[in-house]
């Protein structure tokens, strides 16, 4: 669903208050986009110049026909719109009317994206053009089913069992999301015309090593129009470890005891900084109060004109290369990069060199 705000002193046609549209199948906005500027770039089939950091992109579908570039293609206006600082971006019909498609080759856009008809699209540029300044924000609408777990286990499998009778399976969209606040997308809307989910058990691995005690829901969304259905059942299982969990992080009471003599600390949190986190280590058997991996710089050769420089890496940390000639002499800063897990890594010419040091330093961002 669109929907539009206008300026205060304002009023929105009712008309466009709330426009029915269709998600592109890349990135979601499962939750609620903040309300961006609109603002019209026509046919976005070239790079867009104008700034838009945090506002809302409307584009126009088209032109028809094929071109060498894909200029045309809808991942490629998305992508433009992206460059371009776009928050989302909103695609409309050139043709058809009030009718709306899925929007092909779309699996691997940055930003979210919903498609509507001509008609409202048509409608919405002319308010952006005659009201000069216009607010959009993409909100999904779902049924929502949700389960108070009061188990504490460490998740394994997490599954889901969906009864519906909708005729079309693929405008219909399941995601889970856990206590923990991860969502897992169960079904996404797609090309699939048959019908359902009649009876299915969607499983996840994606909450592997989170607790299981808190409140779960199921989202369920129909992102097409035409076809119909209805929600019959939701269940939900888990699987996994039971343990000793008072404060429900996900870690069990002994283990944390055991190793830090409290419960202060959370199922994310690094203490020893390794880029492993409590609840990895956990499951690994780790000591979460020793680094895992020894900070070691590694030096070797990658082809004949450049040398890899390697070393553990974490991503709440940004690290910095030194170098120079002289250990006894101050080193030169070469670069400044930011961490990531489990390792990082930075290439330099040795060609002609003279002998040389490198040193890398860990340092807050």
């Amino acid at each position: 669903m669109l929907i539009t705000d206008a300026a205060p002193g304002q009023q929105v046609p009712s008309d466009l208050a709330s426009i029915p549209s269709t998600p592109s199948t890349g990135a979601h906005a499962d939750v609620p986009t903040a309300m961006a500027p609109l603002v019209d770039v026509g046919l976005a089939t070239n790079r867009i110049s104008e700034d838009l950091t945090g506002k809302a992109a409307l584009i126009q579908r088209g032109p028809a026909g094929d071109f060498a570039d894909n200029r045309n293609y809808f991942d490629r206006k998305i992508q433009r719109a992206a460059d371009a600082g776009a928050a989302f971006a909103i695609i409309y019909n050139n043709t058809n009317g009030d009718a709306r498609i899925i929007m092909g080759e779309t699996d691997f856009v940055p930003i979210p994206a919903v498609f509507i008809g001509q008609n409202q699209g048509e409608s919405l540029r002319s308010y952006v053009q005659t009201a000069g300044t216009a607010q959009a924000q993409i909100r999904l609408n779902p049924a929502s089913y949700s389960f108070d777990v009061t188990n504490t286990m460490i998740c394994e499998h997490v599954g889901v069992r969906v009864q519906t009778d909708y005729s079309r399976r693929g405008d219909v969209r399941i995601t889970l999301l856990s206590p923990q606040g991860t969502r897992s997308v169960l079904q996404r809307i797609s090309f699939d015309d048959t019908a359902g989910p009649a009876d299915w058990t969607y499983y996840s691995t994606l909450h592997f090593g989170e607790s299981s005690a808190g409140t779960w829901t199921v989202y369920v969304s129909d992102e097409q129009p035409m076809n119909t259905g209805s929600v019959q059942s939701v269940a939900l299982s888990i699987d996994g470890v039971p343990i000793t969990d008072t404060d429900r992080d996900g870690l069990d009471d002994g283990w944390e005891l055991a190793h830090f003599g409290s419960l202060f600390y959370g199922p994310q949190d690094d203490p020893d900084g390794d880029g492993c986190s409590n609840a990895r280590e956990q499951m690994m058997g780790t000591d979460p109060t020793a680094a895992t991996a020894p900070f070691t710089l590694d030096l070797s050769p990658w082809d004949g004109r450049l040398a890899r420089l390697s070393w553990p890496a974490v991503t709440s940390q940004n690290y910095e290369v030194l170098a120079g000639t002289d250990l006894g002499g101050p080193l030169t800063l070469l670069t400044n990069l930011p961490g990531h897990f489990p390792e990082l890594d930075w290439f330099g010419p040795y060609t002609n060199r003279t002998d040389q040091f490198f040193r890398v330093l860990a340092v807050s961002p």
